[in-house]
């Protein structure tokens, strides 16, 4: 997670342009800017490779009450 009041780090990326359209999509349909959906995804991320990491499993519930486990490669 990020620590407020950091100086910013400016980065340059290469992405194909439907990446970059999904970004826009992303941002535009939460009401956020690119920045913060490339932050969370990078938080998301680091989260699922420290419990691959530790050998953990991760499950999604259904709203039918039914699991799926997610298969982080």
């Amino acid at each position: 997670m990020p620590t407020p009041h950091r100086e910013a780090v400016r980065l340059s990326v290469n992405l194909s342009p439907e990446v970059a359209e999904t970004l826009r999509n992303l941002a535009e349909s939460r009401n956020t800017t690119i920045s913060n959906i490339v932050r969370d995804a990078i938080a998301n991320e680091q989260f699922f490779h420290e419990r691959q990491q530790n050998d953990e499993e991760i499950f999604l519930r259904r709203k039918d009450g039914t699991m799926t486990q997610v298969i982080i490669r």
